[in-house]
């Protein structure tokens, strides 16, 4: 009986190896000893945001919410959060996943909830274990509101 091997593990076996093709292909070929940082599940928890700058000066100040966090990561680059707050309102992070030249994960992508917010975002730092997940980002709200949001997501899960 012959093993399979997933596509995760096959990028990083090719990485490791130093391959043009893994260099060309896969997002973790700079990496060739310690594998990258790779999030993916279901967590719990919630966000606190520092907004400024607000179009309108009532949504100014820090807010927070709790909620459940859908993480999404696979080999080709795409990153996910879909969260599903307390509050009923719901919002999805779209986007790309690079490693930094620091070692560090980074993602560029669109935000968007249902109460109608809408904008973009950019990790500025990532932090996991398999049960805890820390990112810090910074959002830039562009329709209904034009808020500045530093905002931290700070979940958790039982692993394994």
């Amino acid at each position: 009986m012959k093993a399979a091997i997933s596509p995760l593990l096959a990028s990083l076996v090719l990485a490791a190896s130093g391959s043009a093709l893994a260099q060309q292909d896969s997002p973790f070929a700079r990496y060739r000893q310690t594998p990258p940082l790779f999030i993916d599940g279901t967590f719990y928890g919630g966000d606190n945001e520092n907004r400024t700058k607000c179009s309108n000066p009532l949504y100014n100040g820090q807010h927070a919410t709790a909620g459940q966090f859908i993480v999404g990561m696979v080999e080709t680059g795409d990153f996910s959060i879909n969260e599903a707050t307390d509050s009923n309102i719901t919002c999805q992070y779209r986007g790309r996943y690079k490693y930094n030249d620091d070692g560090r994960l980074g993602v560029d992508g669109t935000y968007s909830c249902t109460d109608g917010r809408q904008g973009t975002f950019h990790t500025r730092q990532v932090d996991a274990t398999g049960s805890i997940l820390t990112i810090r980002m910074d959002v830039q709200l562009a329709v209904t509101e034009t808020c500045t949001i530093d905002k931290v997501i700070n979940v958790s899960r039982f692993w394994p």
